[in-house]
């Protein structure tokens, strides 16, 4: 799938797990920004959640 996006995903994920056991919410948002190129995801607290760190 050329236009598959995993932020996406992770936010369906979220939602449904939010929703389905009552969990306060993570801060996890998409928005449309043109400006930007498209869209845009903020993940609450956690900066960058795809970034795999050097161990």
């Amino acid at each position: 799938m050329g236009d598959y996006r995993s932020e996406a995903a992770a936010l369906a994920m979220d939602g449904w797990l939010h929703e389905r056991f009552g969990l306060e919410s993570s801060g996890a948002a998409v928005t449309y920004d043109a400006s930007r190129g498209g869209f845009v995801f903020s993940w609450g607290g956690t900066a960058d959640p795809f970034s795999q760190e050097a161990t």
